[in-house]
């Protein structure tokens, strides 16, 4: 009836979300798919252009983290692959050793939302609250 991901009869009919009786505020207030303040987050906010804001900056870092590699250890790898070539040279024929900087991969994280309280002048995590307002959230 309710199916899986949202492939049910009923979520073609109403679009809701599923609020459980028994729930952990804190446990709640994280912003992952899984949680209540996650789903209200999903279908009311469109991360499509931080996501692609923060893809634009990792292959940036990515770009510059190489850049710097082959810069710093380029140089010095390139001479220890003709030292140890030429040494296992002794043993082979035909065969080199070749080292070179690792290329990286940057992966940002997830645009995400934290979920703070605040009381009066101080902000804290739901988990700090009392039941009289973790209850009712």
């Amino acid at each position: 009836m309710f199916g899986f991901a949202g492939q049910g009869a009923i979520a073609r009919i109403f679009n809701f979300i599923f609020v459980d009786a028994d729930l952990r505020a804190n446990d709640e207030a994280e912003d992952s798919s899984k949680t209540i303040i996650g789903e209200i987050l999903s279908r009311a906010l469109d991360r499509k252009a931080a996501e692609d804001a923060l893809e634009a900056l990792a292959e940036e870092v990515t770009n510059k983290h190489d850049e710097i590699n082959a810069q710093h250890l380029g140089p010095k790898l390139e001479t220890l692959s003709d030292e140890l070539s030429s040494s296992i040279g002794m043993f082979t024929v035909g065969r080199r050793l070749v080292l070179k900087p690792q290329g990286s991969t940057y992966t940002p994280p997830r645009a995400r939302v934290d979920v703070k309280v605040l009381d009066r002048i101080v902000e804290t995590a739901l988990g700090n609250q009392g039941h009289g307002f973790s209850e009712p959230f």
